[in-house]
């Protein structure tokens, strides 16, 4: 891929990624304050979670989707014991990628 193509890619991903940004993080605010007078603090607090999770969602396999796709390997796959996760780089969709490989690591 040639260096003028990549950086068109990784503007038009980070205009889109503002705009985004911009638009989502509000409205799921707003959504879950809306919501926070009729929930306890615990269930108001488990919604704004699933919110950013949302969000993370949408970063990570939405907005990239055509140019980059994800995908889990597992290691000893089946081997009884701990798992431990690392970040190879300093991003920040790792949040989002930690907490999605998370959920993946327990699917068979």
């Amino acid at each position: 891929m040639n260096a003028l193509k990549l950086a068109f890619l990784n503007a038009w991903f980070h205009a889109l990624l503002a705009l985004f940004s911009l638009v989502a993080i509000p409205a799921l605010t707003l959504v879950v304050v809306c919501q926070a007078p009729f929930l306890s603090h615990r269930q108001a607090m488990g919604r704004f979670r699933r919110a950013i999770s949302w969000y993370g969602f949408a970063i990570i396999y939405v907005l990239p989707f055509p140019w980059i796709r994800f995908r889990y390997e597992k290691e000893g796959a089946g081997a009884p014991g701990p798992f431990l996760f690392v970040c190879n780089h300093r991003s920040s969709c790792d949040p989002f990628l930690m907490a999605a490989s998370r959920r993946n690591a327990f699917r068979s």
